[in-house]
């Protein structure tokens, strides 16, 4: 789940995009992302105020808030018949999160596409 605040009269609210909470005492949430940390510094002196999003874990029995595949068989049938679908594709690949319907951490996600990169750049040759 997320909440979106808009705080008008803030330049910003932390140092950076993202901060994890790592302590719950500090509130239930995951991370506090700040999404003018993602423009140019040379744009922000232009925006008024900051927009902050906080967000918190989700209940895995409501299927509305997932945010990656649930591994389960219904999603797993799925998935078999996209592969199919994309062979018959030209120039298009399929990877990461949800191209291959599973849930990586990022260093497995910036791993596996350095390997499909490869993939196709000795492929191409």
């Amino acid at each position: 789940m997320r909440e979106i605040f808009y705080i008008p009269d803030l330049d910003y609210f932390q140092t950076c995009a993202q901060i994890n909470n790592s302590n719950f005492a500090n509130g239930s949430f995951i991370r506090t992302i700040e999404w003018k940390h993602f423009t140019s510094p040379d744009k922000n002196c232009s925006i008024k105020g900051t927009v902050i999003t906080k967000e918190y874990p989700c209940d895995p029995i409501d299927s509305n808030n997932y945010e990656y595949p649930f591994p389960d068989i219904k999603n797993g049938l799925k998935y078999k018949k996209y592969p199919k679908l994309a062979n018959n594709l030209k120039d298009v690949i399929i990877c990461g999160r949800l191209g291959e319907y599973r849930y990586y951490d990022m260093d497995r996600v910036i791993g596996r596409a350095m390997i499909v990169a490869r993939d196709i750049l000795v492929n191409s040759w």
